[in-house]
């Protein structure tokens, strides 16, 4: 029941974003109204997501309604996308708004949905394919990084069978990780193992045993590796839910997450691996409070770092929510203090590398630096995530009772698996 409830609530939170993009001008007081009852959708459901039992249901259920809030306050308010436009039309979140002067035509036609029709069925399409995007790709304006469909050809989109083809497939092996992966997830001293104690590590460093590195280390990793399976999962279902039903094409889909190769730095972790699904919405807020409120420069050294470290406050605090209505206590999350820090973390990077800059070429010596040069960038994201990581994700953690991680179960009655 508090499952189906948020998940209602969830829906709701869907529909208006809708609904007020498809039917409301850019400028309509409606915009305002429904940001208030997307908040009030989030404050209904909180109470109900610490009785959903499964960790992963209840994962998404805690995000969705923060993540859906965010995404709005950049769509109906700050880029004030509208269907007559078939785009934003202010800059106040960091867009180039549609020019007044501009009529649609089919050059404007996107992957959001809606084509160049006028009526309430093509607005509703448009409203309710854009409520579900938050890269906006295969529009005008895109979010940074996107990974492409094949790398050896960019700009290629595939087909909905051969998109099919390949999402169905890699949901299932996903599924079924995650699913084998319950079976795993039976400690029963996660209290101990995750306790507040734990979180520190410099200034215990004289105590802490090669054992405890160890587990931290395995902990972080596995937190990141089911963090990439679950966003996968999620992902995946809904884009092919999208496409099969022709809510939009398959060029709105695009891989969720870059390569891994690509993690050599924090920046190019956060930047170019990891999934770009918030970065519009937080980045938008930023925009807004640093370059329109407070008036800094867009290339200057301040307003380059503080959009930064506002866009992952942002992020923190959503995360916090999320942290709270899963039953951690608002003291304890550590979600803001994790996020901001990484901007210090980029800081360093930025400083060590203008320090040393690298030098392109082809010669044995220089590529052999090349290589030094980008293992110890691998070596120094999974470092400093292991020192950053527990102060947020511990305190989920040890409240974790071993519950299984999905809803149902394919590997149940196989032989062995218990």
């Amino acid at each position: 029941m508090a499952a189906t409830i948020a998940i209602s609530l969830v829906g709701l939170q869907i529909i208006t974003t809708a609904l007020i993009l498809a039917l409301t001008s850019h400028a309509s007081v409606h915009r305002s109204s429904g940001l208030l009852l997307l908040i009030y959708c989030a404050y209904l459901q909180t109470p109900y997501i610490t009785h959903v039992r499964n960790p992963v249901v209840r994962g998404v259920l805690a995000n969705s309604p923060f993540v859906l809030t965010i995404l709005y306050i950049d769509k109906a308010l700050l880029s004030r996308w509208t269907f007559t436009a078939r785009g934003p039309t202010s800059s106040l979140g960091g867009l180039q708004p549609v020019p007044e002067d501009e009529t649609p035509n089919q050059s404007r036609k996107s992957h959001l949905g809606g084509g160049m029709a006028n009526g309430v069925g093509p607005r509703l399409h448009f409203g309710l394919g854009l409520s579900l995007q938050s890269r906006f790709a295969g529009t005008r304006w895109p979010v940074k990084n996107i990974p492409a469909f094949d790398k050896a050809n960019p700009g290629h989109v595939p087909s909905k069978a051969r998109f099919l083809r390949a999402a169905v497939p890699k949901l299932a092996l996903y599924v079924l990780i995650l699913d084998l992966a319950g079976f795993l997830n039976r400690s029963s001293n996660n209290d101990v193992i995750f306790s507040a104690e734990q979180v520190p590590l410099f200034s215990r460093l004289g105590n802490v045993s090669g054992e405890d590195l160890i587990t931290r280390t395995a902990s972080i990793l596995a937190f990141w590796s089911m963090q990439y399976i679950v966003i996968e999962v999620v992902y995946g279902a809904i884009a092919i839910a999208a496409v099969v039903s022709g809510l939009s094409a398959t060029g709105a889909w695009p891989p969720v997450f870059g390569s891994l190769s690509d993690s050599y730095s924090l920046r190019q972790f956060w930047g170019c691996f990891y999934h770009q699904l918030v970065r519009r919405g937080c980045g938008s807020i930023a925009h807004a409070l640093t370059y329109r409120l407070l008036g800094l420069n867009h290339g200057g050294f301040l307003g380059r770092y503080l959009f930064m470290l506002l866009t992952f406050a942002v992020s923190g605090a959503f995360h916090t929510f999320s942290d709270v209505s899963q039953g951690v206590p608002l003291r304890e999350s550590g979600a803001v203090t994790f996020f901001c820090i990484q901007t210090v973390g980029i800081m360093i990077e930025d400083g060590v590398q203008a320090l040393c800059p690298s030098s392109a070429g082809k010669t044995g010596r220089q590529q052999r630096v090349h290589v030094l040069r980008r293992l110890a960038g691998y070596l120094w994201v999974v470092a400093w995530l292991v020192w950053t990581t527990p102060g947020w994700t511990y305190p989920m953690m040890r409240r974790d009772r071993g519950d299984r991680l999905l809803p149902f179960s394919v590997l149940a009655n196989v032989p062995g698996i218990h």
